[in-house]
């Protein structure tokens, strides 16, 4: 913050200098838009992106964990649930080789 009020500062003086032999003042200096170049904008998006799909692979991760959790939980309590156990892993096991074939 610090750097942005001497920046300011530093810009506002340069204003004063060359408009001193006009009568003008100049009071106050402030950037009020600033639009980034389209490279600059793109490697934006690509971040944002990736952070997305980040998030999105880690909660994924997090409910297949707890899914798994749950189903060995459930396989001790009820009778013949270890079957269903096994077909729904191996369910979990074909979408996650599905989505990496995609990519």
């Amino acid at each position: 913050m610090r750097r942005l009020c001497e920046w300011h500062y530093s810009k506002q003086s340069v204003i004063n200098d060359a408009a001193s032999g006009w009568g003008v003042e100049c009071i106050r200096y402030e950037i009020m838009d600033v639009t980034p170049p389209p490279s600059v904008l793109t490697a934006m998006k690509k971040q944002v992106e990736a952070e997305r799909k980040k998030r999105a692979q880690i909660l994924e991760a997090e409910g297949v964990y707890l899914l798994t959790e749950v189903l060995v939980i459930g396989e001790f309590s009820i009778p013949g649930y270890n079957e269903a156990f096994w077909k729904e892993l191996d369910g979990v096991k074909q979408i996650w080789k599905n989505k990496k074939e995609l990519k």
